[in-house]
């Protein structure tokens, strides 16, 4: 699909909407509730054969009647009328279309006889469109949102594209709560007139986009794909989540979405070769692909471990070493600094033990600074207590009187805060990659600050010294793998 076609699909300057009611319980409705709750700014078409309004916007009875020539029309409609609408958008002149309808080549031969028309009508009149059988678009730079679920996070950089629309929909709450930001979305569906590769393609050519995350069930054009992956990889990294590669993933494919799927040891060194990276599921899709549109890059694999409990820093160490990385043994000069900081029985070579030491500006200021300016280490693998919650969960649970008595004079909670957002500060000004892990949950605001700020918080520390080994990992990709051509 050529540019200009993708930039009025991501980024409209009117938008026709067939298949939205005041009706809450109809198909088209969330999606269309979508795009007004993102703030569209640009005008919205709403098309309906009765209604003479939906949710306070003049509706039209046809397409025809529009006043305008919209950029992209939307269509969650029967698939008996679409091939009657698109012939509409063809004498008005619609070129781009996201078609939400299903009932199409993932229902077999009737299906994809019907696919087939709806290709050949839109063939007729010069339209390209995203689907059938998808949820749509995301661009939350563009204040634009169709697809089910809203989006509540702020614009960001990571990209995603879907064979599955739940990847795209779905999963918006659980990537908020890791602050990672979208950048654009897209279902594809059955790929009809537009596939995974072409957006791909587009996506790799996004400014916006500075990572991207594939789920993927097959390949329409195995070739093209894995020529576009490797050039993109040299660039920005692309991370996937495949699940076409046994034989009960690659039959639930074909079901869903028709696609055909490839041997999972041929599509692992496949991917491989294009510098591609695979990720084991679909949390780690997002953790690796979040990450990296949030943090610089890795410039080598040595890495130092700051925290204040030596089972996780040792868990660190351990999953580190695993996933690529190396936790050198500090020089005598940066161990004398680091122990005129830490207790008398905490360790100093690295991974640094806090042993308990709840000081908050060094474990979130001091070390990981002089860490960073010593030089000798890439990353920073960080575990602490990172908020005074758990004391404040600890008294709701006791009785009044010792409640009073154990309250703190002073709310800790705004040096928490500083010191959070001082090892951000530490991140963005030595363009160096932090990634956090604390096992208290969602419920401590201080890894809000963190993930607010450009700093991953993962659930374990496992997790987290797996994204920094994915992270170096794809350094040396792009310092080692030159263009694909297969």
């Amino acid at each position: 699909m050529p540019f200009e076609h993708f930039q009025k699909i991501f980024c409209p300057g009117s938008v026709a909407f067939v298949g939205a009611s005041n009706n809450l319980k109809t198909a088209g409705t969330p999606l269309f509730l979508s795009i007004l709750a993102a703030g569209y700014k640009q005008p919205i078409y709403p098309v309906h054969p009765v209604e003479k309004e939906i949710f306070g916007i003049k509706a039209y009875s046809s397409i025809l009647d529009i006043p305008e020539t919209p950029d992209l029309v939307i269509f969650v409609v029967h698939h008996d009328i679409l091939i009657k609408l698109l012939k509409e958008c063809g004498q008005k002149g619609i070129k781009q279309a996201v078609v939400i309808t299903a009932g199409y080549n993932e229902t077999g031969s009737r299906g994809r006889a019907k696919e087939k028309q709806l290709l050949n009508a839109a063939g007729r009149y010069g339209i390209r469109f995203i689907g059938p059988n998808c949820i749509g678009v995301l661009n939350p730079w563009h204040h634009f949102n169709c697809t089910w679920f809203p989006y509540t996070h702020q614009p960001g950089h990571m990209g995603i594209i879907s064979q599955s629309g739940s990847f795209v929909t779905q999963m918006l709450p659980f990537l908020a709560g890791l602050g990672v930001g979208v950048s654009k979305g897209v279902s594809v569906g059955n790929q009809s007139n537009t596939d995974t590769e072409e957006c791909l393609e587009y996506f790799g050519c996004d400014e916006q986009t500075r990572a991207i995350a594939l789920y993927l069930e097959g390949l329409k054009r195995p070739r093209a794909f894995f020529e576009i992956a490797g050039k993109i990889a040299q660039k920005k990294p692309v991370v996937v989540y495949y699940v076409g590669g046994t034989e009960a993933g690659a039959r639930a494919g074909i079901s869903h979405t028709g696609m055909l799927a490839g041997k999972d040891e041929l599509m692992d060194g496949l991917f491989k070769h294009a510098g591609v990276l695979r990720a084991p599921d679909s949390e780690t899709l997002f953790h690796w692909a979040g990450a990296m549109s949030l943090l610089p890059p890795m410039k080598g694999n040595r890495v130092a471990i700051i925290g204040n409990s030596g089972g996780p820093g040792a868990a660190f160490a351990d999953c580190a070493q695993r996933s690529g990385l190396v936790i050198p043994v500090f020089s005598q000069k940066l161990q004398s600094r680091i122990k005129g900081i830490i207790a008398n029985i905490g360790s100093a070579k690295n991974p640094i033990d806090m042993t308990m030491d709840l000081n908050i500006d060094s474990l979130m200021k001091i070390l990981p600074k002089i860490v960073i300016e010593s030089g000798e280490v890439d990353g920073i693998l960080h575990y602490g207590f990172f908020g005074p919650i758990h004391h404040e969960v600890k008294l709701s649970l006791l009785d009044k009187k010792i409640r009073d008595l154990a309250r703190f004079e002073k709310d800790p909670f705004p040096a928490y805060e500083k010191a959070a957002k001082a090892l951000c500060a530490l991140s963005v000004k030595h363009h160096f990659p932090i990634i956090s892990a604390s096992f208290h949950g969602g419920y401590d605001p201080c890894q809000s600050i963190l993930r607010n700020n450009g700093i991953p918080v993962m659930p374990c520390p496992e997790k987290a010294a797996q994204t920094l080994g994915a992270m170096w990992r794809y350094t040396a990709i792009r310092q080692n793998t030159k263009s694909i051509s297969l």
